[in-house]
């Protein structure tokens, strides 16, 4: 291509085997092919820090989605468990009539908001022993600051340390509870139905309780309540048949649902602080974008300038050459007709006209 852009100057003299032209050609056009490597180099150098810049943007943007995307789930499950709430303040409040039936059903409502929130990584938690809540992180800003949302229990857990050693863990999807010596490790027996749990005492913190009441089998058991999530129990702990339980259970339930307004509120502002993130970190991307497409446009104009410049001084060259070469034919006619023939005086003037 360098070679057919000096040909077609237009200005080439008749004589192609011409030596001074040929290093002429052949020096133009290393010229053009050394400034179009230089301005190659300059370019990819800009451009692969420009896209490099690009891509650790679009990892940022994407882990702002990713906790983005946390969040609408956990809220989503909110959105599912919020009637559930409601579900077990109404039954508290007809428990009365049935002790039995609202125990019951109040015990399947909490396996089921359980199950629920365990359905989200930020509606969830970390440990039944722990009740810790999960998190996740995000940069918030192209320097990689990072935030880190924590999640919210949104159901209620709860375990009992026994006073005669281990920990009793609620299995809510089959109404029972289970001993481990160390939890989740070691279990101490089989599980037991909460249905059938005669609640001795109860102040809110320290229960006693009995299992298998009027059987051989029957085991006493006392020990420490610790609460998680929303904290709401088991309906044993209440005793629905009592004002004093149904009260207890009311109270714990209102408490519950405001702990998880609270929670819901805080959950929509770290979604929407999520959002903003991506969305900032989205407008940058598109400004390195538009950067390599500049230098795309700036490349392709320098090299059509540069190609430019060394055809014009390639011109320039030949026409000087030209002029060089008719300079010299104009002397050797006008003394022509002097020479008489004389050979050597013609070489002489061919050679320093």
């Amino acid at each position: 291509m360098v070679e057919t852009v000096l040909n077609n100057s237009g200005l080439l003299p008749t004589v192609s085997n011409s030596l001074i032209l040929d290093s002429l050609r052949i020096s133009f056009q290393e010229r053009l092919e050394e400034t179009s490597a230089t301005n190659a180099a300059a370019f990819e150098r800009q451009s692969t820090v420009a896209e490099e810049e690009q891509q650790r943007l679009q990892t940022l943007k994407i882990d702002a989605i990713l906790a983005e995307s946390a969040i609408e789930i956990a809220l989503n499950n909110a959105d599912e468990i919020r009637p559930l709430l409601f579900q077990l303040k109404i039954d508290v409040e007809n428990a009365a009539n049935d002790p039995d039936f609202y125990a019951s059903r109040f015990d399947d409502t909490l396996a089921e908001i359980f199950s629920i929130a365990s359905s989200g990584e930020l509606s969830g938690n970390v440990g039944r022993a722990t009740f810790q809540n999960n998190q996740t992180t995000y940069a918030f800003d192209q320097f990689g600051h990072t935030r880190t949302v924590t999640g919210s229990f949104l159901a209620s857990d709860y375990y009992v340390t026994n006073d005669g050693g281990g920990l009793f863990i609620p299995e809510f999807n089959s109404d029972s509870l289970r001993l481990y010596e160390s939890y989740p490790n070691d279990s101490l027996g089989d599980a037991f139905s909460v249905k059938g749990v005669q609640l001795d005492s109860f102040d809110g913190t320290n229960v006693g309780f009995t299992v298998d009441a009027g059987l051989a089998s029957e085991t006493s058991y006392t020990g420490t309540v610790n609460r998680g999530g929303l904290g709401v129990l088991n309906a044993f702990f209440y005793d629905f048949s009592t004002g004093a339980g149904r009260t207890l259970a009311a109270a714990d339930v209102a408490t519950a649902r405001e702990i998880f307004e609270r929670e819901v509120l805080r959950l929509e502002s770290e979604q929407t602080q999520a959002q903003n993130a991506a969305d900032r970190i989205d407008a940058l991307i598109e400004d390195k974008q538009e950067e390599v497409f500049d230098l795309l446009r700036e490349a392709a104009l320098a090299g059509f300038e540069n190609q430019a410049g060394v055809q014009a001084d390639f011109q320039r060259a030949v026409f000087v050459l030209n002029s060089l070469a008719s300079t010299q034919s104009n002397y050797t006619d006008f003394y022509q007709p002097f020479l008489g023939g004389n050979k050597l005086t013609g070489l002489l003037i061919d050679t320093y006209a």
